[in-house]
């Protein structure tokens, strides 16, 4: 989910209100095999051509990057230019399948305790240096680390230790079995040799957060605060490609702009929002390719449930029945979404298929709060014991579909006696602040579910506990604990086996639809608009990806 992946990269971003950027995730079987494939990436498979090293891409990006340290940043501008620059172990192919990238083949004992996999020898940093094991063991032991401020520690809480065979192999060691484990591997290794001076908490300053050093397609060239920053060719890149030279990122203050530039020729490749589709292809058809799929991605009304008021279940599920999600979808999408039960889109193979939990039912919602002990006020809304149910949705400018929904769910609550006031702030603000402290009543977000639907941090207890800097260690930004819901997802790790894993997991959305800790609104249905000069686009079933084999002519 929000831990986004190098493979799916060129996926996951395109969608969010941050970027017209990438998408991610998939309907995809995460090989558990005791080899890997033995099939080359598909990043250095022969292209049917050799294209010629030209041209340019240029994109938008809502605000811009803050961290771009592979295993620190959790925002979506860093992400897109993170997957850019550095390369990770595995990658996520077109057929969302685990394949290799900088390792190049590995095995796993019989007990699934011990990985060990055998790196490329010919991988370069921008910097020259060579990549090697320990590059790789520091990165994974880093997150492992006590002093470690990141929020990707819960990926790894079976992950025992590294440890450097020699200089092209490296063996994970694992204190259980741990089914999402191969596809965890895609994160950027990090160069040892910028960060091992200093103690792992001291990670987040060092200078090298901002001017990256990795072994990816593309380094990071020009950085202009505020206006825009370029992505250069890295010439010693291990794999086939990139034959695009140079890519821009130009900084906008608000995504509908961002998309007017799109339309009026201004930038090479964007994600058009549902809203504008129609209009968009009839502007445009001359001058874009039109790359439309449904993915992984899916918009959600997140609760506090350490608020007064949306700490009860009862008025959790009030919301939701008032709600009329299929209203949103057919009115401010203009019906390219689907309304879900639980944060698990159909692409997935973990998704549930029932009726739906919640359809709108006003009466129902106000039967609720009145059976909860509330009543309403002469100002027309419900209170109890002198607190009144009056809350604040937080959410990012910048996106017309989300200020939309805002005034739809505003209106809702308003009429089974619930006050909403709209609260929107700027995107580095939210991503930066707002999430990662659970600073809000409720809040609208965007998530893309991994090509492992593993959900563990985005709803186990232990990813809302708070680390030094008072940021969360997870993504449990509802604050949410159920002890059993606590044990599922620690089975759903546990099992290899993926058809009791469906079960496990089909359970799991079962308890989130009655809990309701997130609401999900919809999984978007999207479109790619790609300029027509740009040829070689590798397709997904949830997107465009592997952008290093793309060229123009």
């Amino acid at each position: 989910m929000h831990n986004t992946k190098r493979t799916t990269a060129w996926l996951v971003m395109l969608l969010s209100a941050a970027m017209l950027l990438t998408a991610c995730g998939g309907k995809a079987q995460t090989p558990a095999q005791n080899e890997s494939p033995a099939a080359a990436p598909a990043a250095a498979q022969d292209a049917p051509k050799t294209p010629k090293i030209q041209g340019r891409l240029t994109w938008s990006a809502v605000g811009e990057p803050v961290n771009l340290n592979p295993i620190l940043q959790s925002d979506t501008n860093s992400t897109f230019v993170v997957q850019r620059v550095f390369s990770g172990l595995v990658m996520i192919n077109e057929k969302l399948e685990v394949a290799p990238d900088i390792a190049t083949s590995w095995t796993k004992s019989d007990d699934g305790l011990q990985w060990t996999f055998k790196l490329r020898n010919n991988v370069k940093f921008h910097d020259g240096k060579p990549m090697t094991a320990e590059d790789v063991a520091f990165t994974y032991n880093a997150m492992k680390d006590k002093g470690y401020t990141g929020p990707r520690s819960g990926d790894f809480a079976a992950l025992e230790k590294v440890e450097v065979v020699d200089p092209y192999t490296v063996k994970f060691i694992l204190k259980q079995p741990f089914a999402p484990f191969l596809a965890n591997l895609t994160y950027g290794i990090l160069p040892k040799h910028l960060y091992d001076a200093k103690p792992v908490a001291e990670m987040k300053d060092n200078p090298a957060n901002r001017k990256p050093v990795g072994t990816g397609p593309w380094k990071l060239g020009e950085w202009i605060p505020g206006q825009y920053l370029t992505l250069i060719r890295h010439d010693d890149f291990y794999a086939n490609g990139p034959y695009i030279p140079e890519m821009i990122v130009k900084f906008v203050q608000d995504g509908n702009v961002g998309v007017a530039k799109l339309e009026a020729g201004e930038f090479d490749i964007g994600a058009v929002p549902s809203s504008s589709i129609k209009r968009f292809r009839e502007k445009t058809s001359d001058v874009f390719n039109f790359y439309p799929y449904q993915g992984l991605g899916f918009e959600y009304l997140a609760f506090n449930t350490t608020k007064p008021g949306l700490n009860e279940k009862a008025v959790r599920q009030a919301i939701a029945y008032a709600i009329d999600r299929q209203k949103v979808v057919s009115d401010i999408l203009e019906g390219e979404g689907v309304v879900l039960n639980a944060p698990v889109p159909p692409a997935s193979w973990a998704y549930s298929e029932k009726p739906l939990r919640y359809t709108v039912d006003k009466a129902k919602a106000i039967k609720l709060l009145e059976d909860a002990g509330y009543t309403k006020g002469a100002d027309g809304i419900y209170a109890k014991n002198g607190q009144r149910l009056a809350f604040t949705i937080t959410t990012n400018t910048g996106s017309s579909v989300r200020e939309s929904e805002c005034l739809f769910i505003q209106k809702a609550l308003k009429d089974i006696g619930i006050d909403l006031q709209i609260n929107l702030v700027e995107l580095a603000t939210f991503q930066g602040k707002v999430l990662p402290t659970g600073n809000f009543d409720m809040t609208l977000n965007r998530a893309n579910l991994n090509v492992d639907p593993d959900p563990y941090t985005y709803f186990h207890s232990s990813q809302a506990q708070k680390n030094a800097k008072g940021t969360f260690v997870g993504f449990n930004i509802a604050q949410y604990s159920n002890p059993a819901l606590d044990k599922l997802l620690e089975d759903g790790r546990k099992e290899i086996d993926q058809a009791k894993r469906k079960e496990i997991y089909g359970q799991y959305q079962d308890v989130i639809a009655e809990d309701v800790p997130w609401l999900v609104m919809f999984n978007y249905k999207s479109t790619y608009a790609i300029k027509k000069n740009v040829k070689g686009v590798v397709m997904s079933p949830i997107g465009p990806t592997q952008g290093w084999l793309w060229y123009t002519e």
